[in-house]
């Protein structure tokens, strides 16, 4: 690309640096689908903030705090010229409430993207399956509702297994056969 040409770019703001890139690439493909966006390439500038001050926000449910720390994320991509933020963290978006009418540019909403999808695809209902952090708090139904989607969660014993699981293996790359056949069981009743 010629220098001073500006190119079609996604900025990625990532509170974990685990995050497939895969999984960045298709919400930024769908985003600019949803925004009838031209762009040919997508360049994912993906800066992982794995800062104590992240953490030691969420660990008191200061939401409040967690949302200053995204509007400086946010206020740095709009200097450099991104048109609206993707967050693809499911715990964080818990601070959008207090983050988006002061924000520089728009969020693009996780929930919102998936149940845009399931609108599409048909879906009435979803089921809910994550940490516990996720699944006990109103980040997707809330979303889910405004799109007429019904919203199930496990009960609270078989959350709690999975929260485990997600924090005790997963999070470490560890697949055991007892988890895998533990989440395909949730999965299909």
């Amino acid at each position: 690309m010629p220098r001073g040409k500006a190119q079609p770019c996604l900025n990625i703001s990532a509170l974990w640096p685990a995050r497939p890139k895969a999984r960045l690439f298709a919400i930024g493909r769908y985003a600019l689908r949803v925004r009838s966006c031209s762009a040919r390439t997508l360049i994912p500038r993906s800066r992982c903030t794995r800062s104590r001050g992240y953490m030691a926000c969420i660990r008191r449910s200061d939401w409040q705090g967690v949302a200053e720390l995204m509007l400086l994320s946010a206020n740095k991509l709009a200097k450099i010229g991104g048109d609206f933020l993707i967050c693809p963290d499911n715990t964080i978006h818990q601070a959008l409430p207090y983050v988006e009418a002061r924000s520089p540019l728009r969020w693009l909403h996780i929930a919102a993207v998936v149940a845009a999808h399931a609108v599409e695809r048909g879906f009435q209902r979803l089921g809910l399956i994550g940490t516990r952090c996720l699944v006990e708090r109103e980040v997707y139904p809330e979303r889910l509702e405004i799109h007429g989607l019904e919203c199930v969660r496990r009960n609270a014993a078989e959350r709690e297994a999975i929260n485990r699981i997600i924090f005790d293996e997963l999070v470490y790359g560890v697949f055991t056969a007892d988890a895998v056949a533990y989440f395909n069981r949730s999965l299909s009743t």
